[in-house]
């Protein structure tokens, strides 16, 4: 997925499509106003608990290995690799509670993590980001992140092609500033554009305001806090498992059918058990015939490095190593 250079070149008139994308029937994803109010990750204002709860349950069994390595589409089922059919037998070895305590558990894991990243001023990471547009599965993207909690700044690398983004609360007029990197989009060095626009958002669900690890766990909380529908039509299943070799705790959830969810059939959330953030959130839309089907969206955080030495110059374009001026 090429995040701003096909939507830098809408802004210039021109049009260029890369290979191996579809690009034909973009549009930005969640715009109906019914869809906003019922996804998992629709925006909100949030606040955890002044307290993270003290417990939470170990699971006894034998964990399961999880893999993240680059490339995979999504994270290896308890009982097999997982697929775009997703679960109708949510992990046979997973311990399953009963619907309520299964949520409850699950809003405690969320309410955990937004506590832990509210405690870091600063971290980067690698995203792994996927997302389906228009029934049509883009490919993956791997982007080096840098963020920071107080002012917001957010600087993004993509691996693939070296495209950069830096955006700082309060400067730039709110804007963000764009470095494509391939294209008629490239003949501008900086693009500076705003991160609910159209065009910046023309690849992603959500504006570049809503990135990182803590605004992922903030949204999916208020969905299971607000959405009291889900609880009464929702199977969730926790299991032990192993994320990139590290012990990590994985909550499947089946929607019972469009009814009670309509835009998400199944949602997979994967927690750090060391760190307690949320590391990994999957989820898959309805077929045709009511029944789990492609991918929607994938956000999976690699090599995250808490509490790192960032500042100013790390989310600034005149930054040496980077190539907005180049």
């Amino acid at each position: 997925m090429r995040l701003l250079i096909l939507s830098l070149l809408l802004v210039a008139g021109l049009t260029l499509l890369p290979p191996n994308r579809d690009r034909s029937a973009r549009t930005p994803a969640l715009s109906d106003p019914e869809l906003v109010a019922n996804a998992p990750f629709s925006r909100g204002n949030v606040s955890a608990p002044e307290e993270t709860p003290a417990a939470f349950e170990e699971q006894k069994k034998t964990p399961v290995e999880t893999s993240f390595s680059q490339g995979t589409s999504a994270v290896a089922a308890i009982d097999g690799p997982s697929n775009n059919s997703s679960s109708n037998h949510l992990a046979a070895n997973g311990k399953a509670s009963s619907m309520a305590n299964a949520v409850e558990s699950l809003k405690e894991y969320l309410v955990r993590s937004l506590h832990e990243m509210e405690k870091i001023p600063a971290y980067t990471a690698v995203l792994e980001q996927q997302v389906q547009k228009r029934g049509r599965l883009l490919d993956p993207d791997w982007i080096d992140l840098k963020l920071r909690r107080s002012p917001f700044s957010v600087y993004l690398k993509w691996q693939d092609d070296g495209q950069e983004v830096v955006y700082v609360e309060g400067l730039n007029d709110g804007r963000l500033l764009a470095h494509p990197t391939k294209g008629l989009a490239s003949l501008r060095s900086v693009w500076k554009l705003r991160p609910e626009s159209q065009q910046a958002m023309r690849d992603f669900r959500y504006p570049l305001t809503e990135i990182g690890i803590e605004n992922l766990s903030r949204m999916a909380l208020r969905f299971y806090q607000q959405e009291k529908s889900v609880q009464a039509g929702v199977v969730c299943v926790s299991s032990q498992v192993l994320a990139e070799g590290r012990p990590a705790t994985q909550f499947d959830v089946s929607f019972a059918n469009e009814n009670v969810s309509p835009v998400y059939a199944t949602s997979r959330l994967i927690f750090s058990q060391e760190t307690g953030f949320l590391i990994s959130v999957e989820s898959h839309g309805w077929n045709a015939d009511g029944k789990p089907g492609m991918l929607l969206e994938l956000y999976r955080y690699h090599k995250i490095t808490p509490n790192a030495d960032l500042g100013d110059l790390d989310f600034s374009e005149d930054n040496p190593a980077y190539g907005f001026h180049k």
